[in-house]
């Protein structure tokens, strides 16, 4: 018998998502890192519509920095 999971809560994919950013500008730095945190952005958010706004302004951040401060 399979159990339905509970979607996360906002506070905590935003802590997750916020850990990821980081990690993943330290790892790849910062040109490279805002590009692939974009897709990652995308694809946390990508079954929750109320977000949709949120991930297409996203997606438009240029600066390295912005990402976290979004967040």
């Amino acid at each position: 018998m399979s159990e339905e999971l509970t979607a996360p809560l906002k506070n905590k994919i935003q802590v997750i998502m916020l850990s990821h950013i980081q990690e993943l500008h330290q790892f790849y730095g910062e040109f490279k890192g805002l590009h692939i945190a974009r897709k990652y952005v995308g694809w946390c958010l990508e079954e929750y519509v109320l977000f949709n706004d949120f991930r297409r302004t996203f997606n438009a951040i240029k600066d390295a920095h912005q990402p976290i401060d979004a967040l």
